[in-house]
């Protein structure tokens, strides 16, 4: 018997640290526990302009950063598809919706049927992993009957849990981002704590942002390194231009305190145990709060409507025993929904109907 064939379809074809690290660990997460998995390698045509416009890169540093994200994903990603028309050529056994904000209709992809896995036939599952509408005020009502056809729902935030559990007839889970499956030790390396890293893209100034980094930087007086930093002015700091998601991740390991308005940099400084200045973005309430929620850190509503919030006393202790429950209940779910692919039929599988074909 052929082992079965595991797609995943997200965001990976981008210049987004968080869309591709998340991505990269949900397969690796998936590929460890003996499965054959692979990113469906969609690029729609949103992702080319929004990512790689102009197409050729116009410097060294941008040129070096492409090939790094490209190689990060190398050896995960199957035939490259352009057109969402093109994707009921993929033959999986079990197709994985997620994670990310894939579900978001006000999103830069706008609604995607693909990303609900309106292509995929039977006797092929449909499952979804963490997937997320955070920020939006409601799904497109052109996925409610998509979402019903799935065999088994898991979403990443209690704002998407709403948006969906009445389009489906299961129970909708609540799971981890895959980033928070996998152990990225090997790629972290040294926990050096030698600067102060600030990571933020399309930031939209406050004076009350640069004030507090300014502050900051004097009370650690540690360099203040940068990866897309916009926003804070005339704030000096050291530009890394060309790291890609290795270089990032080690970035934040060896950092003392990490500044940042995007979900998954606070994810991995929650990771690897950093100080952590949070520059508010109105359209990362529902899954910065969901996440805080799940991992007992005290914080309401009211506190998103500062500027800035500080998280430079957290228990780290408590947090990763929390972590490790919502770690396991998460890769229960995933778990189970391989267990999916074991009731198909011989013959159903991808692999059986090769070498049916083969024989013949």
């Amino acid at each position: 018997m052929t082992a079965p064939r595991i797609g995943i379809l997200t965001f990976h074809h981008s210049l987004n640290y968080g869309a591709v690290l998340q991505s990269y660990a949900l397969c690796r997460v998936l590929r460890e526990r003996g499965m054959n998995a692979e990113i469906i390698d969609y690029r729609p045509a949103w992702t080319r302009r929004f990512y790689f416009n102009p197409m050729f890169p116009r410097s060294l540093h941008e040129w070096r950063r492409r090939a790094r994200f490209k190689g990060f994903l190398k050896g995960l990603r199957g035939f490259p598809y352009y057109s969402r028309h093109q994707l009921k050529f993929t033959k999986y056994d079990l197709y994985i919706a997620g994670s990310d904000q894939i579900w978001n209709p006000d999103g830069a992809n706008g609604y995607d049927p693909s990303l609900f896995l309106d292509f995929v036939r039977s006797p092929a599952r449909r499952v979804a992993y963490a997937a997320s509408a955070s920020g939006a005020k409601a799904l497109h009502p052109g996925s409610y009957p998509l979402l019903a056809r799935f065999d088994r729902i898991s979403v990443r935030d209690r704002h998407t849990q709403d948006l969906v559990a009445p389009h489906f007839s299961g129970d909708v889970s609540i799971c981890l981002d895959p980033t928070l499956l996998f152990d990225w030790s090997s790629i972290a390396g040294d926990l050096k704590e030698a600067h102060i890293l600030v990571h933020t893209p399309r930031l939209q100034h406050k004076p009350e942002m640069s004030t507090a980094v300014r502050a900051l930087q004097a009370r650690c007086q540690l360099p203040m390194r940068a990866i897309e930093a916009d926003g804070l002015g005339s704030i000096e700091t050291q530009a890394i231009r060309d790291a890609g998601p290795a270089e990032w991740v080690k970035a934040i390991a060896q950092s003392s305190h990490v500044v940042t308005n995007r979900y998954h940099a606070f994810i991995f400084s929650l990771i690897l145990g950093k100080k952590i200045l949070w520059l508010n973005r109105k359209d990362a309430f529902h899954k910065v709060y969901a996440l805080l929620q799940q991992l007992g850190i005290p914080i309401t509503p009211e506190d998103f409507s500062q500027p800035v919030l500080w998280f430079d006393n957290l228990d780290y202790g408590s947090i990763q025993k929390r972590l490790g429950k919502l770690r396991s209940q998460s890769l229960s779910f995933l778990e189970d929904s391989l267990k999916l692919v074991n009731q198909l039929k011989w013959g159903d599988k991808v692999g059986d109907q090769a070498n049916r074909r083969t024989a013949s």
